[in-house]
C-alpha cells in the first residue's frame, strides 16, 4: 500500500517499478520499497488532522501549474474519502506561482478555469502574481490579499472544525507560514 497521498504520485510509483523490474529486482522488493517510501521534507503533501477535526493538507513547499492541479486535486479525492465522516467545506490557500515569465497572468488565469470545474467550495488567494486567478474564480467564496498577512486574518476568522484546508503556493509565496500556523493550531 503506498502511503503518499494523490494520483500523481501513484503514477511515479509506478514509473519507479517499472523500472527497477527492468533493473531485475523482484517485484515482492519493488513492493516493500514502496510501501516504505515516505515523504521526507517538510510541506510536500503532508496531511495532518488536528484536534478539532481540520485535516490540513500541506504542499506549501513550491508550485507550478502541474502541481497546483495535481494538489487542487488531491485535496478534492481527500474529501471524498472524508464526506462519510462528516466532513465540510473544501477549501484551497493558494499562493502565487513565481518565475513563470511573460505567460504569468494566463497561467494563473488557466488555472481558475481548472479549479472551475471541481466542487472546491472556498479559495483563499495569496500574492500579486495570482491575481488573476482570483479574478477568474467562480467557487462560492474566494479571498484574495497582495500577502500572507491580509489573508491569514481572514483565515482566523473562517476556519471552522472539520474543513478540509489545502495550503499550496510557491515557497516565495510564504503559504508556508499559513500551513505552519494552521498546524500549530493558530487558527
Amino acid at each position: 500500500k503506498l502511503k503518499l497521498l494523490g494520483k500523481h504520485n501513484v503514477t511515479n510509483a509506478l514509473a519507479v517499478a517499472a523500472l527497477l523490474n527492468e533493473l531485475g529486482e523482484e517485484v515482492s522488493e519493488i513492493s516493500q520499497y514502496l510501501q516504505d517510501s515516505k515523504i521526507l521534507s517538510k510541506h510536500r503533501l503532508n496531511i495532518q488532522t488536528l484536534s478539532n477535526g481540520c485535516v490540513i493538507i500541506d504542499d506549501s513547499y513550491n508550485a507550478n501549474p502541474d502541481s497546483m492541479k495535481a494538489g487542487i486535486t488531491c485535496l478534492m479525492d481527500v474529501a471524498k474519502s472524508y464526506k462519510h465522516k462528516g466532513m465540510h467545506r473544501t477549501i484551497a490557500v493558494l499562493g502565487q506561482m513565481l518565475e513563470l515569465g511573460p505567460q504569468s497572468d494566463e497561467i494563473h488565469k488557466q488555472l481558475a478555469f481548472y479549479i472551475n470545474k471541481l466542487p472546491l467550495d472556498v479559495a483563499f488567494v495569496v500574492g500579486k502574481y495570482a491575481k488573476p486567478l482570483a479574478d477568474n474564480l467562480t467557487v462560492k467564496k474566494v479571498y484574495y490579499a497582495d500577502n500572507i498577512q491580509g489573508v491569514e486574518n481572514e483565515l482566523s476568522d473562517y476556519l471552522c472544525s472539520n474543513d478540509i484546508v489545502l495550503f499550496k503556493g510557491s515557497n516565495g509565496s510564504k503559504v508556508w507560514q499559513l500551513a505552519d500556523r494552521a498546524l500549530k493550531g493558530g487558527f
